[in-house]
C-alpha cells in the first residue's frame, strides 16, 4: 500500500513538473516570436528611415531609437560598425562581431536569438536582418530587445506550480486518507474476527471491501476457517471413537506418567479400583493415598520407571472380585521413541476363575460319572469270567447290572452330546405343532416303573381338549422327562408328584410340583448349572449326572420360554415353565 502511494505522489508531481516546465518553455517561445515579429517589423522601419531621410546613418538610428525601444546595431558586408544605438558619436569605426549578424550573414536572411543575459532578470532577443540600403548593399541590421517582463513571468509560473502542488498534495491526501480509511475499516474487522477466533474459536467472515487482496485475504482466511473446523470435527470424531472405546471396554485402563502421577481413568477402572476420577482430577491428587489397590499399583510403577519391565499384579476388590492388573512400559509412537508412563490393564477374572473351577469340577464329574458305570461294568465281567462257577441267578444277576449300566453311561454320553450339539449352536430340528397331553401321558408311561418302585403317587391335570404347542416335539418331551424324573428323584417313598397344564390365549404353562425337601433359595440359581447337584455325596441316594435340568433350560431357551424354579405350599420343589403358544386345536 505505501509503496504504490508513494508512486502515486511521484508520478503526478512529475507529470506536474513537466507540464509546468512545458507551459513554460511554450510561454517564453511565445514572447521570442512577438519580439521577432516586433523586431522585424523595426528593421523595416529603419531600412525605410535610412532611404529616406538624410544624414549619416549613426544620426539617423540615434533619432530612431527615441522611438524604438532596442538596442540597433548596423554593419557592412565587412563586419565595419556603421551605427550603435547606445554610442552617442556620429560617426563610427571599426569592425562589430557578432554571432547574430554573422549567422545572418551567412544565411542571407535573417537570425533570431534569446539570451539570458547578465542580470538574471533579464532576456535579451536579438533579431538580425540582411537589407540594402542606399549608399550600401548587403548590411546587417541588429535590432536587440531587453525583455524584463521575464522574472514576472517566472515568479507567476513558480506561484502557479506551488498553489498547483500544494492543491494536488492536499487532493492525493484527501484521496489517501479516504482509501486509508476504506482499507483500515475492513482490517479492523478482520483483527476483531481473529481476537473473536483467539478468545472462542474460528468462523468465517465477510468484509466489504474493493482491494482485491483483501478479497484474497478474507477468502484465505475463510479457507483455512473450513481447513480448521474439518480438522477439528475429525479430531471429534476420532476422540468420541477413542472415548467410546474407552468407556465400553469391559477392560479397566490406567496410564501413569514418569513422576508416577495418574493421567488416564477409563470407566471400568474407576468401578473396579473404587476411584472417583472426578475428585482425583479436580482436586490434582494424582497419589490417592487412601486407596489401598491404587498404592500397591503405584509401588509397582515405581520399580517399572527403573528397569523397564513388565509386571503382573492380582488384586481383591472390596465386593470380592479377584483383579488381574498387567502393568507394561509405554515409548512414544514417533521419534525419538522416549519413555513415557506405565499402562495398567485391569481385568476382573472372577468369572473366569469360577468358570475354571467349574470346568475343574465338570472334568472331574464326567470322570467320576463315566468311572462309576465302567468300574460296576468291569467288575461284573470279571464275574462273569467265571462262568461256569456260577449259579444261574448269579449270572442273569451280574447280566443284568452290566446292562443297567451299560444303558446309564449310554444315557450320560447321550447327554454330553446334546449339550455338545447346544454349545455349537447346532440346531438341526424343525418347528411342528404336537399334542402336549400326549407327550406328558408318554412321560408318566415311560417313568411309571421308578413311581411304582418308590410308591409315589402321580397327579396329572389336563385340559379338557389337547392343547397344541408348535415347536420340536423330541425336545418338548425330554424337558418334561427331565424336570418329572427329577422330581420323582428328590420325592421320598410314599411321596407325591403333580403335574398341571394351563393354557391361555398367548403361552402354554406346565408346572411340576412335589413333596420333596424343595430347593433352598441360595442353590436355585445354579441348579441349571453342568453336573450341579444340591446333595454332593457320592453315596447319594439321588444319584445322577447332574445334567438333566441344564440339558432342559438349553431346550427351553431354544424354544423362546422359561423356567422358574419356586417353593411349593407344602415346602417341596415347585418348577414353572412357560411357553409361547402359536396354535391351538
Amino acid at each position: 500500500m505505501k509503496k504504490r502511494q508513494t508512486a502515486l505522489i511521484v508520478v503526478l508531481f512529475s507529470v506536474l513538473c513537466s507540464v509546468t516546465i512545458a507551459f513554460y518553455l511554450y510561454t517564453v517561445d511565445l514572447i521570442v516570436s512577438q519580439t521577432r515579429r516586433r523586431g522585424l517589423d523595426a528593421i523595416d522601419q529603419i531600412r525605410r528611415a535610412l532611404d529616406r531621410e538624410e544624414g549619416t546613418v549613426q544620426e539617423i538610428i540615434l533619432q530612431l531609437s527615441q522611438t524604438i525601444p532596442a538596442h540597433i546595431v548596423i554593419v557592412d558586408t565587412d563586419a565595419r560598425l556603421l551605427a550603435d544605438s547606445h554610442k552617442a558619436e556620429t560617426q563610427l569605426s571599426g569592425k562589430y562581431i557578432d554571432a547574430d549578424l554573422s549567422e545572418a550573414r551567412l544565411r542571407r536572411g535573417e537570425a533570431t536569438h534569446a539570451l539570458r543575459n547578465r542580470h538574471p532578470d533579464n532576456l535579451s532577443v536579438s533579431i538580425a536582418k540582411q537589407v540594402d540600403i542606399r549608399d550600401h548593399e548587403g548590411v546587417l541590421i541588429s535590432v536587440t530587445y531587453d525583455i524584463d517582463e521575464i522574472r514576472r513571468l517566472e515568479i507567476s509560473f513558480l506561484i502557479w506550480m506551488i498553489i498547483t502542488f500544494l492543491l494536488l498534495t492536499a487532493m492525493i491526501v484527501l484521496f489517501l486518507t479516504i482509501q486509508i480509511k476504506r482499507y483500515r475499516r475492513p482490517i479492523r474487522t478482520l483483527l476483531q474476527h481473529t481476537k473473536d477466533a483467539a478468545a472462542s474459536g474460528l468462523s468465517k467472515i465477510s468484509i466489504d471491501t474493493v482491494d482485491p487482496d483483501l478479497d484474497e485475504l478474507v477468502e484465505n482466511f475463510n479457507s483455512l476457517v473450513d481447513r480448521y473446523d474439518f480438522l477439528v470435527v475429525n479430531d471429534n470424531r476420532k476422540y468420541s471413537r477413542i472415548n467410546t472405546l474407552l468407556s465400553n471396554l469391559q477392560t479397566g485402563i490406567l496410564m501413569i506418567d514418569r513422576s508416577n502421577k495418574i493421567t488416564l481413568v477409563n470407566p471400568r477402572a474407576e468401578m473396579l479400583l473404587d476411584l472417583d476420577k472426578a475428585r482425583l482430577f479436580a482436586s490434582g491428587d494424582v497419589f490417592p493415598s487412601n486407596n489401598e489397590h491404587i498404592a500397591a499399583i503405584l509401588r509397582q510403577t515405581r520399580l517399572i520407571h527403573g528397569d523397564r519391565e513388565a509386571r503382573s499384579l492380582r488384586l481383591t476388590s472390596s465386593r470380592g472380585e479377584i483383579l488381574e492388573c498387567s502393568l507394561e512400559a509405554m515409548t512414544n509412537k514417533y521419534l525419538p521413541y522416549d519413555y513415557t508412563g506405565v499402562l495398567v490393564l485391569v481385568r476382573d477374572v472372577t468369572e473366569m476363575k469360577r468358570l475354571d473351577r467349574l470346568k475343574q469340577q465338570f472334568v472331574a464329574n464326567v470322570s467320576h460319572e463315566l468311572r462309576t458305570p465302567l468300574t460296576v461294568i468291569s467288575g461284573f465281567a470279571e464275574t462273569l469270567g467265571a462262568w461256569k462257577g456260577l449259579s444261574d441267578d448269579d449270572r442273569n444277576s451280574a447280566v443284568s447290572i452290566i446292562a443297567l449300566e451299560a444303558a446309564r453311561l449310554k444315557k450320560l454320553i447321550g447327554e454330553l452330546l446334546t449339550l455338545s450339539r447346544f454349545d455349537d449352536g447346532v440346531q438341526e430340528e424343525t418347528f411342528s405343532p404336537f399334542d402336549v397331553s400326549e407327550i406328558v401321558r408318554e412321560v408318566r408311561t415311560a417313568l411309571e416303573p421308578i413311581e411304582r418302585s418308590k410308591d409315589i403317587s402321580t397327579m396329572i391335570h389336563l385340559p379338557n381338549h389337547g392343547p397344541v404347542m408348535d415347536g420340536v416335539k423330541l425336545w418338548f418331551r425330554q424337558i418334561v422327562y427331565n424336570i418329572y424324573d427329577n422330581a420323582l428323584k428328590y420325592t421320598p417313598a410314599g411321596g407325591w408328584v403333580e403335574i398341571n397344564v394351563a393354557e391361555s390365549d398367548r403361552s402354554l404353562s406346565l408346572s411340576v410340583s412335589d413333596s420333596g425337601p424343595g430347593v433352598p433359595k441360595e442353590e436355585r440359581e445354579h441348579i441349571f448349572e453342568r453336573f450341579y447337584q444340591i446333595n454332593r455325596s457320592t453315596n447319594s441316594k439321588n444319584p445322577g449326572s447332574g445334567l438333566g435340568l441344564s440339558i432342559a433350560k438349553h431346550m427351553i431357551d431354544q424354544l423362546s420360554g422359561t423356567i422358574l424354579v419356586s417353593e411349593n405350599r407344602e415346602g417341596g420343589a415347585l418348577f414353572i415353565l412357560r411357553f409361547p403358544v402359536r396354535k391351538a386345536l
